[in-house]
């Protein structure tokens, strides 16, 4: 659908506009990404300036991949579909419900911590201008034949091959006839990974930020109360190619250790092993 609209009242003159529409559910036309990222660098007025023709007939353009994945992420998830009272899933609801332990909010930010701390993170903008290709909801997958756990992944996808694209497409449609072991090397984007006990459904470990091969890196988050000899947290940059900044909450006496963590090949381990000099953190958007 094609059309005009007029400069300063038609005194200036007047752009043309074009909406783009598909019978592809999410279609992400990569011409309509990237005038979406021109328009949001220079700050396009959108709630004034942006027509959509087909509201009014009931027609409106779907989301793009990345708006569906920063709903996702800014959005606690549903604690009633997991035992909401068990340990594990208390200490994954403190990242998204006030408590003063964890730094608490959304990834987005900006998060809440000590007192009047607020700290600002760049998540949101690494999201929009990443070179992103399909958003993927994997609901309730086991991650393998004997293993105990299961896995919710919703994942923003960046680099895949198509045949990798296709794998993903495959398990999202029917996840309960696959394991994640045998995917997560897929896993390659911005993602939020939810690990719950099969049978009692508590929350073992829930992970969000960049994932590479299945593995954190880059920025993120993890609560972690399955791996480690005690409950382990960390909010930051990961200090796994060079030393980043972050903070560690670990076990329940929720000892903080906040600073410049070295860089590690096991990061994050248990927050003092790995800090490298102690500071008050107040911003998140650079390691």
């Amino acid at each position: 659908m094609y059309g005009c609209q007029d400069i300063a009242w038609g005194i200036l003159g007047h752009f043309e506009w074009a909406t783009f529409m598909s019978r592809v559910k999410y279609a992400d036309a990569r011409g309509v990404k990237n005038a979406k990222t021109k328009l949001t660098a220079i700050e396009y007025n959108w709630s004034e300036n942006w027509m959509k023709p087909g509201v009014e007939c009931g027609i409106d353009a779907a989301p793009t991949a990345d708006e569906l994945f920063l709903t996702m992420i800014e959005t606690k998830p549903d604690f009633t579909d997991y035992d909401y009272d068990h340990e594990g899933t208390k200490y994954a609801r403190e990242f998204f419900e006030t408590s003063g332990h964890f730094p608490v909010g959304f990834l987005t930010g900006p998060l809440a911590f000590g007192g009047d701390n607020d700290i600002k993170t760049s998540f949101k903008t690494q999201v929009q201008t990443s070179d992103y290709q399909s958003y993927f909801v994997i609901a309730n997958m086991e991650y393998a034949l004997t293993s105990l756990w299961n896995y919710d992944i919703y994942i923003l996808t960046i680099g895949l091959s198509t045949e990798a694209l296709a794998e993903l497409t495959k398990i999202a449609a029917a996840p309960t006839k696959y394991y994640w072991k045998d995917y997560e090397k897929y896993c390659t984007g911005y993602a939020r990974i939810i690990q719950s006990r099969w049978s009692s459904k508590y929350i073992g470990a829930i992970r969000e930020g960049y994932f590479t091969g299945g593995v954190q890196s880059k920025f993120g988050r993890v609560m972690d109360n399955v791996s480690k000899t005690t409950m382990i947290s960390y909010t930051g940059w990961w200090a796994t190619t060079s030393s980043a900044s972050g903070i560690a909450v670990i076990g329940s006496s929720y000892t903080v250790f906040q600073g410049l963590f070295n860089k590690n090949s096991a990061f994050p381990l248990s927050g003092l092993d790995s800090l490298s000099s102690a500071k008050t953190i107040y911003s998140l958007t650079t390691a």
